[in-house]
């Protein structure tokens, strides 16, 4: 957990030009306050930002290179499993460990990379987002990393 706030401290969101249609409403004085996330449309600008910044990271971005028709597959993927956490729509169909564990065969999923996915998770959503979902969001990406972290990378 260590290294996730040294990570959060040493990388500020100036440094990773994120859109936000959140900013741009305060921007353009229709809200004063952040929102929180509302709907699918926001779920795909938290996602999008969160891996253009994974991409942006040397020691992450070769988790997730894959052919353009699979990175599709997975950004959907993604965009449905938190559609359904916060909103019930059913538009999630599983299989998200036996995912990991292909990625983990190609490209450890150590202990730092998933402190590093969980920092920039929480900082991409904490520049868009602020309120119950949010907070959701974060705390549920946390308990899953925990969990996957402790499978992979367990010295039984």
């Amino acid at each position: 957990m260590l290294l996730i706030i040294k990570f959060i401290v040493n990388h500020t969101n100036s440094q990773f030009g994120i859109r936000t249609a959140a900013a741009d409403r305060r921007r353009s004085g229709t809200t004063t306050k952040m929102d929180d996330i509302q709907n699918r449309e926001d779920i795909e600008l938290l996602v999008n930002n969160f891996y253009e910044r994974v991409h942006n990271e040397p020691n992450l971005a070769p988790v997730f290179e894959m052919p353009q028709e699979h990175w599709q597959t997975h950004i959907s993927r993604v965009i449905n499993f938190w559609e359904n956490w916060l909103f019930q729509t059913g538009s999630y169909n599983g299989g998200m460990m036996w995912v990991h564990l292909q990625a983990n065969e190609k490209n450890s999923l150590t202990t730092e990379r998933f402190e590093q996915w969980l920092a920039l998770w929480f900082l991409t959503t904490d520049s868009l987002f602020a309120g119950e979902r949010a907070d959701f969001v974060k705390s549920k990406a946390l308990e899953i990393g925990q969990i996957m972290n402790a499978k992979f990378n367990s010295k039984s």
